[in-house]
């Protein structure tokens, strides 16, 4: 098989997966569930602590106002607060609430849950290699 085929292939799959993945989330979704876009300001908040909009922008490759939106929804349920900047009143640095954090936690279980699931198929060989395959790709020096 060429190549070209496989890597057609393997885009097939991933397609299907994704699909697979949505159905399956939307399926056991219980609740108003974060997006991942959401989760990433969230887990980087917590690794991290708290940051200005301009540096949580950057962390996420995205733009200020993206990031800005983002900050606004989740400051509307109050998973995130605003304070200004004790050294700069001009700067808004941005910091997960405890009810942020538990809410956090909450998506990390239902999401290991269902992933716990949708590789249940696999014995522990076969997803120990599905990490290898990943992790090569995700860093390959060509991507940097």
């Amino acid at each position: 098989m060429q190549r070209e085929q496989l890597i057609n292939d393997f885009l097939q799959e991933l397609s299907a997966m994704h699909r697979m993945l949505c159905q399956a989330h939307m399926a056991t979704d219980t609740g108003k569930m974060l997006t991942r876009a959401q989760m990433g300001i969230m887990t980087i908040l917590v690794q991290e602590g708290p940051m200005s909009l301009k540096e949580l922008a950057a962390k996420l490759t995205m733009s200020s106002s993206a990031a800005t939106q983002l900050v606004d929804g989740l400051s509307a349920e109050t998973l995130l607060i605003r304070t200004e900047d004790s050294r700069d009143r001009r700067k808004v640095r941005v910091s997960l609430t405890a009810k942020g954090k538990r809410r956090l936690e909450q998506a990390h279980k239902k999401r290991t849950a269902l992933f716990t699931s949708v590789l249940a198929d696999l014995s522990d060989a076969e997803l120990k290699t599905l990490v290898e395959l990943q992790r090569k790709i995700s860093h390959s020096p060509a991507r940097r």
